[in-house]
């Protein structure tokens, strides 16, 4: 869980700060910047949040093996 944290503490005001530039910058090009920084930033989160579930499962996985050996 302190990575999945971790990574949003990290990337959440890096991000959003540089999403909201976009926004005040107005125009095409603001709008494309805030849509492709925010979609990046979830994107981010999304990853960090399945990469937590696998390092469980393959921790799971490799207590069972231990138990039952």
């Amino acid at each position: 869980n302190a990575d999945q944290i971790g990574s949003r503490v990290w990337i959440g005001p890096i991000l959003i700060s540089t999403s909201a530039y976009c926004a005040n910058y107005g125009g095409p090009f603001g709008t494309f910047g805030l849509v492709a920084v925010t979609g990046f930033m979830v994107i981010l989160w999304f990853d960090a949040t399945r990469s937590h579930r696998r390092v469980g499962e393959l921790l799971r996985h490799r207590l069972q093996a231990t138990d039952s050996g």
